[in-house]
């Protein structure tokens, strides 16, 4: 009596490495130490330049007048005002200039981190969306291999069962089934032929399984 064989292939063992091992370093968006040094030295270098002129203009001040002209100290307040007004039609271009300039600065500081945040979220659903896939193909994975072990086991039975009832047969005895009752020989023949056919769906199946796994794998 024929019986159907079929290569026995060893189960190729799944490597999830790819799935556990992926990892994503996402990191708050934040300026670098030396561009934060660097911002921190102009902000020193503009408020002692602020100083200096306003050191260089009480100088030109006390120069003109009390070393040129010869003016001596005046004790009039009104004389005191004009000199405020000295100093403070000089400078305060100068403060409205910093200011305006640090003004702009931050802003841009602040469109910068925008940026980077925005960046750092899209690439973090993207992580997030490339896991989820991870996932979902595991566990389609992990089903895959449950059903692909039961084949296994049927094809493994069927075919302790085809050769239990074949050696009978050739012997001419009286064949007995698995269940253990006896029957005849055509009722065994018939038996083994409808095992063959249940073996035969049972190895589709199993080669089936076996490609769809591999296709898992492979995207």
């Amino acid at each position: 009596m024929d019986t159907i064989c079929s290569k026995q292939l060893k189960p190729n063992p799944i490597n999830f490495a790819f799935l556990t091992g992926y990892m994503i370093n996402a990191t708050e968006p934040q300026r670098t130490q030396t561009e934060i040094a660097s911002l921190k030295a102009s902000v020193k270098n503009s408020r002692y330049l602020v100083i200096g002129i306003i050191f260089v203009i009480l100088l030109a001040y006390i120069i003109n007048f009390g070393f040129l002209v010869h003016a001596p100290l005046s004790k009039d307040p009104s004389h005191w005002g004009q000199l405020g007004d000295y100093v403070g039609g000089i400078l305060n271009p100068f403060i409205a200039f910093f200011a305006f300039f640090w003004l702009s600065q931050s802003v841009l500081i602040q469109k910068e981190e925008l940026a980077d945040t925005k960046k750092a979220l899209q690439e973090s659903a993207q992580t997030q969306l490339q896991q989820e896939k991870h996932a979902a193909r595991t566990a389609q994975i992990n089903a895959l291999n449950t059903l692909l072990t039961s084949h296994d086991n049927d094809i493994s039975n069927l075919r302790n069962n085809i050769e239990f009832i074949s050696s009978q047969l050739a012997s001419g005895r009286t064949v007995w089934l698995m269940d253990g009752n006896p029957t005849s020989q055509a009722t065994a023949i018939d038996h083994v032929q409808t095992l063959n056919r249940a073996l035969t769906s049972s190895l589709n199946k199993r080669e089936t399984l076996r490609d769809q796994i591999s296709n898992l794998l492979q995207t």
